[in-house]
C-alpha cells in the first residue's frame, strides 16, 4: 500500500488550482510511491465553477482523491474588505479542525501534510498527530521574508497605522519602508487578522519546510535572507524547496500568446508586470487611476486587467451567498 500525502488548500479556486498543479507535479515524479489526497472545504460565497473544476480534474487525473470536509456554518464577515474576508478563511480552518483530525486518522500511512497559507490553523492537528507539516506558498519569496518577519516586527514596532510617515520600518532584504507602505492586514494589532498573521508566521517558522513556486535565479537575495535565518525567529535555517514555475498546463495547441511574442522583443528587465489575482477585481475608477499612473511612469508594462463589476463594487466577495 502506498504512503499518503495530504494537501489542504484554502477555500476558493485561486487557492485550489495551484495546489492541484503541485499535486500533478508530485504525481509525475513519485506516482509509484505516494497516493495524493486533496482536502476541500467550500465557503457559501465560492463560485459555482469549483465543483465542475474538481470533476474535471478527477476525470483527467483519477489518481488524485478529493475529500470534502463537512459544510460549516460561518458568521457573515464584518465587511467585504479583503482584511475581514481573509479572517473568515482562517476561521473556517479552525472550525474544520475536528473533521480534519478524523480524516487524517482514517487515511493509511500519511507521511506529510501540505498546507495553504490560510490553512495554518490545521498545523495544530497535524503536529499533534506527529505528521510532518509543510506549507505551499505561491506568492513571491520577498513576500515570505516580510511575512516571517512579523513576530520580530511585532516586538519592535507599535501599530503601523499609529506611526508617523517619516519613521522607518526595517525588514531584512528590503530597503527602508514607510509605515504607510505596510499592508493593512498587519497595520492594526487589535484586528483578528493580525493575530492570524502572527500565529501563522510562528507556525511556518517551525514547520518541516516551505514549498515555493519560484526558482533559485529568480529571487536569490530573498532566498538567502530566509536560509540565513535573518527573518526567522531564533535564526532557524528554515528548509525551502523551490519547485517553480508551477503553472496550469495549456490546452496543448502549441500557439503562443501574442503577449509572449511582444515580450521577446523588449529589452531585458524593462517590463513591469501587474496582476492582482483572481479576487483583484477593481472598480472602474481604480482601473483608470492605475492606467494613468502606468502611462505617466513611461515604463513598458504587461497588465492582467479584469473587467470591473457591473455595479462597480470592489472586493464584494459574498456574491449573494448565504451566511449563517
Amino acid at each position: 500500500m502506498k504512503d499518503t500525502i495530504v494537501l489542504y488548500p484554502s477555500s476558493g479556486k485561486g487557492h485550489l488550482s495551484p495546489m492541484v498543479e503541485l499535486t500533478n507535479l508530485i504525481l509525475r515524479r513519485h506516482a509509484h510511491s505516494f497516493s495524493l489526497t486533496v482536502v476541500v472545504s467550500i465557503l457559501p460565497n465560492d463560485p459555482d465553477s469549483i465543483v465542475p473544476y474538481i470533476s474535471s480534474v478527477s476525470a483527467s487525473a483519477p489518481s488524485i482523491s478529493f475529500l470534502h470536509l463537512p459544510c460549516t456554518s460561518l458568521p457573515r464577515p464584518a465587511s467585504s474588505s479583503h482584511v475581514d474576508l481573509g479572517l473568515l478563511y482562517y476561521e473556517l480552518t479552525c472550525l474544520n479542525n475536528p473533521s480534519l483530525r478524523e480524516l487524517l486518522l482514517s487515511l493509511p500511512g500519511v507521511k506529510a501534510v501540505v498546507l495553504d497559507f490560510f490553512c495554518s490553523a490545521a498545523s495544530e492537528i497535524s503536529t499533534a498527530i506527529g505528521i510532518p507539516t509543510y506549507y505551499f506558498l505561491t506568492a513571491g519569496t520577498y513576500c515570505l521574508v516580510s511575512f516571517l518577519s512579523t513576530p520580530t516586527l511585532n516586538e519592535k514596532y507599535p501599530d503601523f497605522k499609529d506611526m508617523d510617515a517619516g519613521e522607518v520600518v526595517e525588514i531584512p532584504g528590503y530597503p527602508p519602508l514607510s509605515p504607510q507602505d505596510m499592508p493593512l492586514v498587519v497595520s492594526d494589532k487589535s484586528h483578528g487578522i493580525y493575530s492570524f498573521f502572527l500565529n501563522t508566521a510562528n507556525d511556518m517558522s517551525k514547520s518541516a519546510g516551505i514549498i515555493l513556486n519560484t526558482f533559485e535565479k529568480l529571487e536569490p537575495g530573498a532566498l538567502e535572507v530566509v536560509r540565513e535565518g535573518l527573518c526567522v525567529p531564533g535564526g532557524r535555517n528554515l528548509p525551502m524547496y523551490c519547485i517553480g514555475p508551477v503553472v496550469v498546463a495549456g490546452d496543448g495547441d502549441g500557439a503562443r500568446h501574442k503577449c509572449l511574442t511582444w515580450l521577446d522583443h523588449q529589452p531585458i528587465r524593462s517590463v513591469l508586470f501587474l496582476s492582482f489575482g483572481s479576487m483583484g477585481i477593481l472598480s472602474g475608477k481604480q482601473l483608470k487611476e492605475i492606467a494613468v499612473g502606468l502611462e505617466k511612469s513611461g515604463l513598458r508594462f504587461l497588465w492582467v486587467a479584469r473587467i470591473p463589476r457591473p455595479d462597480d463594487e470592489t472586493r464584494q466577495a459574498d456574491g449573494g451567498g448565504k451566511w449563517d
